[in-house]
């Protein structure tokens, strides 16, 4: 019969382990708030910059973003410029009618990648062209993948450091049950 010391470890490093192994993940994944233009909106005049304001701080390091005109061609100049929630992208002046597609992905405070698309039309005042219509997906330029692809995160990383915490809890508790048997 095990002693009272031994059940009393073997309850105080249980009932912990027990409690890591339910608890819910904090979410701390950073969701777009708003953009501007608004995704689904319509406007008359392209634009000289995207902004996406999203819930929490983004890291100019980890934020990607790629917006493609109504041919499926890249119409993003320079890099993303970050000031607090706000993600500014510049994009090519033009005044063709269409779909363009805004691609975004930011790193949220855990380490999770978040990814995701706007799109918006253009139909500039005076424009009589029709509308050209966007490209089947997957023919538009590589930059776009890249900018939506999500890498998974590191969320497998906190149950394998609760998988070696059992293991260690369980050793912990066979070594201090030889001792006392």
């Amino acid at each position: 019969m095990p002693s009272a010391r031994f059940r009393a470890a073997v309850l105080g490093l249980a009932v912990p382990a027990l409690l890591a192994l339910t608890a819910a993940p904090a979410a701390a994944h950073n969701d777009l708030v708003s953009s501007t233009p608004k995704s689904g909106s319509s406007v008359t005049a392209l634009p000289q910059a995207v902004e996406l304001t999203f819930a929490d701080e983004a890291d100019p390091r980890f934020v990607r973003i790629a917006t493609t005109g109504p041919d499926g061609s890249s119409v993003t100049v320079g890099t993303p410029t970050v000031t607090g929630t706000v993600v500014r992208q510049r994009i090519k002046p033009g005044t063709a009618s269409g779909t363009y597609t805004v691609a975004y992905r930011v790193v949220s405070k855990d380490g999770h990648p978040v990814s995701g698309k706007i799109e918006f039309t253009a139909t500039p005042a005076g424009s009589r062209a029709a509308p050209v219509e966007a490209p089947v997906r997957g023919t538009g330029p590589k930059r776009v993948a890249a900018a939506t692809k999500d890498s998974g995160g590191n969320g497998w990383m906190l149950y394998a450091a609760i998988g070696v915490g059992v293991l260690l809890l369980g050793g912990l508790a066979l070594r201090l049950r030889s001792r006392t048997g």
